[in-house]
């Protein structure tokens, strides 16, 4: 190997060493460890990427390659020492990132460190290797300067990147998958829901028949009852799924106009009161006397608050008690539904409005639930610009939910505007282009009441 060149024995330092990690500063005159060029090699040949060291103008001649550079370059190290950063570098397999373009003599980064004293880090170049193979390699280079300032050399780092790249783009791949599959996933939701709808309309139609024809038979009344309840239970849970998918596809539309929350409490109650008797909870609803005047859609509100409403009674033993507030906090008005059923562990409240999250303390699968409903509460109220949130003391302490939405300065309640978004709602029911094509207009379930799940 050739010896040190004289101009090293002047002092040196470098004032970092690439994305290896290592420093070196020749703090004491090189003269110091002369003859020690073994060591230079056996240290650099220790760091896990491939090292070159150029020293002395004004040519900057190679003094120095780890074992790593040799492999990496698939040059030998003789080889290797022989190049000089002056030579034209395309004879040597180097190209510009995108494995065509030849580099200047200018653009290599050692050249630009032990000439201009730039301080490269992670340029993307490919080595074209004499067995014929390319990688892809990140290099960093530094310049190395003595005390005063003066450039003497450089020291370059060379990565090879093409793995990483390769996995990049493997990843790339997948994510794109991914993503064209969880979209047929809610094109497929969407689609499920929308065809099971389609049998209901005739069961409930059934329900009403009889109801009608036997008034007298208490027995047939409660079948009715109950079959009356399931089919609303599960219409409401089609509805959600559908109102995910279209979350999920950008295709849920809110139609904003000036409301008062207090008339959106008293719909949402009274989608559930039904279910709330049957099981003989005890419901408190408090608001003020004035408007809470907010800015929605109401039709998707009243939705919110029934699903939190439905959500409690379920998770509710019995007898229960559901306490509904409604107030105003600064520019904020703020819904609290609070129950005092089963309660939440802290770790599935910070999961609890995922979507298809189902409860990990719950004793049995039907206590669970499908985790759809709170997970289209969140969308709802975020798509409003509120938030929404979760509490509880843990199990069998009860939970409390709360969303806020801004308050309007002014409010003036226009019921025209009520009734244009409940028509509205009707027609988005049956045109969406994708799942409900072939709706049928007359079906009575076409316009259904939004609610928990």
């Amino acid at each position: 190997m050739d010896d040190v060149p004289a101009d090293f024995s002047d002092c040196v330092q470098v004032e970092s060493v690439s994305s290896a990690g290592v420093g070196f500063a020749f703090e004491q005159p090189a003269r110091d460890m002369d003859g020690d060029h073994a060591l230079l090699q056996a240290l650099i040949d220790r760091i896990p990427e491939a090292i070159t060291i150029a020293y002395g103008p004004p040519d900057f001649p190679i003094m120095a390659n780890s074992r790593q550079a040799e492999q990496l370059m698939g040059i030998s190290r003789h080889d290797l020492l022989q190049i000089r950063p002056t030579e034209r570098p395309h004879s040597h397999g180097w190209f510009l990132d995108d494995g065509i373009t030849q580099p200047s003599l200018e653009e290599i980064p050692l050249y630009r460190a032990s000439r201009f004293g730039e301080t490269i880090r992670n340029e993307k170049w490919v080595v074209a290797r004499s067995d014929g193979t390319r990688i892809n390699v990140l290099v960093s280079s530094d310049p190395v300067k003595t005390p005063d300032g003066r450039v003497r050399g450089a020291i370059t780092s060379w990565r090879d990147a093409t793995e990483k790249e390769r996995t990049q783009g493997a990843l790339g791949i997948s994510e794109a998958q991914l993503r064209d599959a969880d979209l047929r996933k809610d094109q497929f939701l969407g689609m499920v829901a929308h065809e099971l709808r389609g049998p209901l309309s005739p069961i409930r139609n059934a329900v009403h028949i009889l109801q009608m024809r036997s008034p007298g038979d208490p027995v047939l009344q409660d079948i009715c009852d109950t079959v009356s309840r399931q089919v609303t239970t599960i219409t409401r849970l089609l509805d959600d799924l559908l109102d995910l998918s279209r979350v999920a596809r950008g295709k849920l539309e809110i139609r904003v106009a000036a409301l008062d929350l207090v008339s959106v409490i008293a719909e949402a109650v009274v989608w559930n009161r039904a279910m709330i008797d049957a099981r003989r909870h005890q419901l408190t609803v408090l608001h003020p006397p004035q408007p809470i005047p907010v800015r929605g859609d109401a039709v998707r509100l009243a939705q919110v608050i029934s699903n939190l409403l439905s959500n409690a009674a379920k998770y509710t033993d019995p007898g229960g008690r559901i306490r509904l507030t409604a107030e105003t906090t600064g520019e904020e008005a703020v819904i609290r539904v609070r129950d005092t059923g089963r309660g939440l562990e802290a770790s599935e409240l910070k999961k609890i409005f995922d979507l298809f999250y189902q409860l990990e303390s719950a004793s049995d699968r039907a206590e669970r639930g499908l985790g759809i409903g709170l997970s289209l509460v969140r969308s709802l109220v975020e798509m409003h610009g509120g938030r929404v949130e979760a509490f509880s003391e843990g199990l069998g302490r009860g939970s409390e939910f709360l969303f806020s939405l801004p308050l309007l300065s002014t409010f003036s309640p226009s019921g025209q505007d009520r009734e244009s978004s409940m028509a509205d709602r009707a027609r988005e029911n049956m045109l969406d282009a994708a799942l409900e094509a072939t709706f049928p207009a007359s079906d009575p379930l076409s316009v259904t009441q939004p609610g928990g799940g």
